[in-house]
């Protein structure tokens, strides 16, 4: 896996640039570097994205994993919309029909 995906894929999760330098070996200044001249990298993705070829068309056309493509798609979405993103659906336990029955016992 090239250096560039190891640091968005780190960043992403939230690593501070000092412990992403320490981890690939490089000076933190050059990770600071790097992340800045980064920050149009997922403009493409995004933008095939938008333009309906599936996650696996772009993970495949810019070298990256398919999780870190769905981050990207599914990033700034609310529950619901990732849920019918993933095409999983929502389903209640009425719906997928479960009894439930909503008591109260006393505590």
């Amino acid at each position: 896996m090239g250096m560039d995906i190891k640091v968005v894929r780190m960043n992403r999760l939230g690593i501070p640039q000092n412990r992403i330098a320490k981890r690939l070996g490089q000076a933190r200044e050059l990770i600071r570097d790097h992340l800045a001249e980064m920050a149009a990298l997922p403009n493409p993705p995004n933008s095939d994205l938008s333009q309906g070829f599936t996650v696996a068309q772009v993970a495949q056309k810019h070298g990256w994993t398919d999780p870190m493509v769905w981050a990207l798609a599914l990033e700034g979405k609310d529950d619901q919309d990732r849920f019918k993103e993933l095409g999983w659906g929502l389903r209640t336990p009425h719906m997928a029909g479960l009894q439930v029955s909503w008591t109260t016992r006393p505590i």
